[in-house]
């Protein structure tokens, strides 16, 4: 995915969520939001699209729902993926800084809200800020 079209997937998942729900498909106003022109916005929409990630009907921009959840209720985290996040992170927790404890994976826009097993949307954090987190965006937490 390109660095434009992470964005937007990232502003219009926030809007959707904090709006519980679709929100307007406004051009220059998502692409102002982002800042990305309008061509650069319906290339990096299109991407989206493309993907499976967000949907665009009837005037709404929404995202679309997760995939592949296990009977536990979760996605697997393959192991690749989660060296690869370990080792962005430098093996240490996001929110405190720890790194004297086993980490987890933590998604910064969360599961029960559309968010996705990806290394863009995952993070180092310990248990305890984990799950005082919890289901929260970062802003709603802090």
């Amino acid at each position: 995915m390109s660095n434009g079209a992470y964005r937007l997937y990232h502003l219009i998942a926030q809007l959707v969520v904090l709006g519980d729900g679709p929100i307007s498909y406004r051009e220059r106003g998502l692409a102002g939001r982002c800042n990305q022109t309008v061509p650069a916005f319906r290339k990096n929409l299109r991407e989206l699209i493309d993907a499976d990630l967000v949907i665009v009907e009837s005037g709404q921009v929404s995202i679309t729902p997760t995939r592949a959840v296990t009977a536990w209720g979760r996605e697997h985290i393959p192991a690749a993926l989660r060296e690869a996040v370990l080792t962005r992170d430098k093996h240490t927790c996001v929110y405190c800084g720890d790194t004297d404890c086993p980490l987890e994976m933590d998604h910064v826009i969360p599961v029960s809200r559309g968010g996705l097993n990806t290394e863009r949307n995952l993070v180092a954090s310990c248990g305890r800020c984990n799950r005082e987190k919890g289901a929260r965006l970062v802003e709603e937490w802090i």
